[in-house]
């Protein structure tokens, strides 16, 4: 399911990256349909994300507190569960398997406009440029100790950057590659930041509703 989700987003982002050579409204209805389906994937992901790492957590628990971490994770198991449901129901849809077969059609034959056609040495560098320069930029105005929504975005820049570069490695080479893999690098480390400040965004909702309900 993690990897149906990267899939999903992995090809939003080359649409993104070389949509100057593509027909804008081909792209704009597949990324759509593809967000649609990476969302739902994201909400079975996260909430398996945090039952892994709350898991782990409440083996350290004393006593006293393991009881009411139990009842947090079970709470989690439901929401997980419901999100699975949404899933598997979306994917029985007509609009799924619309979607699948759009997928295939893009890469037997994608829309491409006029131009697009020039050699690859030509046209792909400034292309993927563009993504490396939003990523610089917004690590340039982050400052010393930007807040948690700006390392969401840059995570978000890097995880573009990153699969540009990925994309043009079969022209480009070991450059492009070497490139990708330290993006990575960063993209997992800001991940596993965003992977707590979901966390705790959870667990302080939890509270205020367990309050309410007492």
């Amino acid at each position: 399911m993690h990897q149906a989700r990267v899939a999903t987003r992995r090809i939003r982002s080359t649409l993104r990256t070389f949509s100057s050579l593509l027909d804008e409204e081909w792209t704009d209805r597949l990324r759509d349909d593809l967000k649609w389906l990476a969302n739902l994937l994201g909400e079975v992901r996260d909430t398996d994300v945090l039952l892994e790492r709350f898991s782990e957590h409440l083996a350290a628990l004393p006593a006293e507190d393991a009881k009411g971490g139990r009842r947090l994770l079970d709470r989690l198991s439901d929401q997980r569960d419901q999100a699975r449901r949404r899933l598997l129901g979306a994917m029985a849809q007509d609009k799924y398997a619309q979607l699948l077969e759009d997928l295939v059609a893009a890469a037997a034959a994608p829309a491409l406009l006029p131009g697009a056609d020039r050699p690859a040495a030509e046209v792909m560098p400034p292309l993927v440029a563009k993504p490396w320069k939003k990523l610089r930029k917004s690590v340039g105005k982050a400052g010393d100790d930007p807040p948690d929504h700006d390392l969401h975005q840059i995570r978000i820049r890097a995880k573009r950057a990153r699969y540009a570069a990925e994309a043009v490695e079969p022209v480009f080479g070991k450059p492009a590659g070497t490139f990708a893999d330290a993006v990575a690098d960063i993209q997992s480390v800001l991940g596993d930041h965003q992977d707590a400040v979901v966390g705790e965004a959870w667990l302080r909702e939890a509270a205020g509703t367990g309050r309410r309900d007492v």
